[in-house]
């Protein structure tokens, strides 16, 4: 990996305190599993072919259960997402994962992405979009000030929603992309497209699909 590439996360793969193998984490999402094409892959009939998934978000890193036959664990509680901690112990079958941010990534770690408001002094009329925005996937916004405001998609992974309150990740995968929600997991916390609540799962989106998040409402816009 060359020097220009920016890691953001060391993952360790351990079995009976023996390190296996390291892995970096750098703008692009790894797979946990048995499968040979797996970036980080773990002999272990424990876990699923394609375990789990680890990306990076907005100066932290997101880890989503890809419907493994086991689950995941970390720290010994299970989960099916999380934004990793440093320090963070991943169960793999009989391999634990140790997740570590680069120093790197130390300062930005605590920031956190989000959709906001914008002020009044901001609230003026939005520019129409440019070509290339208006072909690519986007989300409109379609209340309060920020409403008619255009947020491409552009990054594989992008998070929406307020600190503390509800909080979602757009991942754009090979066959289209998805809405998972980040969270307590409370039936209350899930998001809604279409007026229905997307439950624990990633939900794929469709061209014209309303995600309601808290009290903001995005329509979501595949042109492709």
């Amino acid at each position: 990996m060359g020097n220009s590439v920016r890691r953001s996360a060391k993952l360790t793969v351990m079995k009976a305190g023996v390190v296996v193998s390291e892995h970096w984490l750098a703008d692009a999402a790894l797979i946990v599993g048995r499968h040979p094409n797996s970036e980080v892959q773990v002999h272990d009939l424990g876990i699923s072919a394609r375990h789990a998934r680890i990306s990076p978000v907005m100066g932290g890193v997101f880890l989503e259960d890809l419907n493994s036959t086991n689950g995941c664990k970390v720290n010994g509680m299970p989960v099916r997402r999380r934004i990793l901690a440093d320090g963070d112990l991943i169960e793999a079958g009989d391999h634990i994962i140790r997740f570590e941010h680069a120093e790197e990534a130390n300062a930005e770690v605590a920031k956190t992405l989000m959709v906001r408001p914008l002020s009044r002094s901001q609230a003026a009329p939005q520019a129409q979009p440019t070509a290339a925005a208006r072909g690519a996937a986007r989300l409109v916004v379609l209340n309060g000030r920020a409403r008619q405001r255009v947020l491409p998609l552009r990054k594989s992974l992008v998070t929406l929603g307020r600190s503390g309150r509800q909080v979602a990740v757009i991942s754009r995968r090979p066959e289209g992309y998805y809405l998972t929600h980040v969270g307590s997991g409370r039936r209350r916390g899930f998001p809604l497209v279409n007026g229905r609540l997307i439950g624990p799962y990633a939900h794929r989106l469709n061209h014209g699909d309303e995600i309601r998040l808290d009290d903001m409402r995005l329509r979501f816009i595949d042109s492709t």
